[in-house]
């Protein structure tokens, strides 16, 4: 008889823990442990569809109902866990990283890897200690028309890569119109304030959308330029249009290659192809 694998789920800040429950409960060898949130700098104004409390729900539900924790702490001390599912906020991926390192437990975190280098590198080394994996959820990673870019430029059918340019955007993860992957249900209408209220739209949480959009372009563009590693990096980010919170809702970063360079874009106020969020 197959192995069960016992999975823990820590965090429910980032609205992509629905869709790694949803695919991990669909795996056979999935044995749902428990799971636990992180405390949040401020509380939440609101429950609506992919706030922390409406994700906690919704992956009760995917995943049967296991035991809840007030800490991830206590979850990871009475819970014999293979490995956890890491959701939490930017700026505690590496505190939940360590601890799960301490434990022995393999962790899959959500992008992006960290809210800084000191942070990533923490991470790195603390599951390097402890021999432990640690894989960063990158959805994009699988997306055919992902794949399909890649197999061309491997196969040398459009030439060298001298520049990638890269652009994402929406309303805003609670803005309108908005749905994320493994979840059939919109966002819900939610004012400035109780947008601000949520860690997205706090500087200090690690929200804002460079992390949250310019890591993909940073990620794509590493993956299509190949092994060479960047050289250099210039960024800027402002806040637009969302005066109810501290994070920037506009971000923009140029990278040098030593044989190309990229433009990565990220945007809470237009859609992917520009259009203004109200039109």
């Amino acid at each position: 008889m197959p192995k069960k694998y016992r999975i823990g789920i820590i965090g429910f800040a980032h609205m992509h823990v629905n869709h790694l429950v949803e695919l991990f409960a669909a795996h056979p060898q999935v044995a749902w442990a428990g799971c636990a949130d992180t405390i949040p700098l401020r509380p939440e104004l609101c429950t609506a569809p992919y706030t922390r409390a409406w994700n906690l729900e919704h992956c009760q539900e995917l995943a049967g109902r296991p035991a809840t924790y007030a800490d991830y702490e206590d979850l990871l001390e009475s819970e014999d866990l293979d490995a956890a599912i890491v959701c939490a906020e930017n700026a505690q991926h590496a505190d939940v990283i360590e601890a799960c390192a301490a434990a022995g437990v393999h962790v899959v975190v959500e992008k992006p890897m960290a809210a800084s280098l000191p942070e990533a590198l923490r991470m790195a080394r603390a599951c390097q200690a402890a021999g432990t994996s640690l894989a960063v959820n990158w959805p994009t990673t699988w997306y055919p028309d992902a794949r399909k870019v890649k197999e061309v430029i491997e196969a040398g059918e459009i030439g060298r890569i001298l520049e990638v340019r890269w652009r994402g955007g929406h309303t805003g993860p609670l803005g309108p119109r908005n749905q994320h992957p493994g979840v059939s249900e919109e966002t819900a209408p939610m004012s400035g304030v109780e947008r601000g209220a949520t860690w997205w739209h706090q500087a200090e949480a690690g929200g804002g959308a460079m992390l949250d959009y310019c890591c993909y372009g940073a990620m794509f563009a590493q993956w299509l330029v190949g092994p060479e590693r960047a050289t250099a990096a210039l960024g800027l980010k402002a806040n637009l249009d969302s005066a109810w919170g501290d994070a920037e809702d506009n971000a923009a970063v140029l990278v040098r290659f030593p044989t190309a360079m990229a433009l990565l874009e990220g945007s809470w106020t237009t859609w992917d192809h520009g259009v203004p969020a109200g039109l």
